[in-house]
């Protein structure tokens, strides 16, 4: 998991979350794809991979960004009354 552990210090010291802009290089972006698609690494892998970095008596924040951008669609959708 020392690749898995990697990319994990990458997400969590920057802002950035985009593997191409994460990625120091095409190459390392291409590592980095092929591991998160290996069949041997699964979500469950990574997740209890990152629970055994936590320490104990340590609070992890996780926060999610996720925003949504309609106005490129705006002429396109129509209003719906509820």
């Amino acid at each position: 998991m020392n690749r898995g552990n990697a990319i994990l210090n990458r997400l969590f010291s920057n802002s950035i979350h985009a593997i191409r802009q994460l990625a120091g290089s095409a190459s390392e972006a291409k590592a980095m794809y092929r591991f998160l698609q290996n069949d041997y690494v699964s979500e469950l892998d990574i997740i209890s991979n990152m629970k055994a970095n936590c320490v104990a008596n340590k609070s992890v924040l996780c926060i999610d960004m996720t925003e949504i951008d309609l106005s490129a669609h705006e002429n396109r959708l129509k209003k719906i009354r509820l």
